[in-house]
């Protein structure tokens, strides 16, 4: 590698624990200059709030994936304000997708497949779970 460890690295400074505790002294976490990754899509762009989060996050297709090209040219994830706007932005055709439990209230749900089915599908799933080992 042609890279100086201690100026280009994206190491927690002061991690280190208490066995190691001289070495924080002599690094410098200079954290990713960039996105990186093998993924189908690649990160190209980001707005962020006042308070840092995230409200639009922009991908794009990578046609370099190793498991061939997605069909989807650009990927743009919205963080929506309120249950109101998501069910606005996709029946106005803004929003082409909501996933999960929580964009939507179960009355809204409804009412799309009751009466938007003509350009909008309710599709349903086994609840999907996330399980996290921790070990000291």
């Amino acid at each position: 590698l042609d890279s100086d460890p201690v100026t280009q690295n994206s190491c927690d400074a002061g991690g280190f624990g208490t066995k190691l505790h001289f070495l924080e002294k002599d690094v410098t976490c200079a954290g990713l200059s960039s996105a990186i990754g093998t993924g189908p899509f690649k990160y190209v762009e980001r707005n962020t709030a006042e308070d840092g989060s995230d409200t639009k996050v922009v991908f794009e297709r990578n046609d370099l994936y190793w498991g061939g090209a997605p069909a989807i040219e650009t990927l743009v994830v919205v963080k929506y304000g309120s249950n109101e706007e998501v069910d606005a932005a996709l029946k106005d055709g803004t929003l082409d997708m909501a996933l999960g439990i929580g964009p939507l209230t179960p009355k809204q749900v409804s009412d799309i497949k009751l009466y938007h089915s003509d350009y909008l599908n309710v599709l349903y799933s086994d609840v999907a779970h996330h399980s996290i080992l921790v070990f000291n």
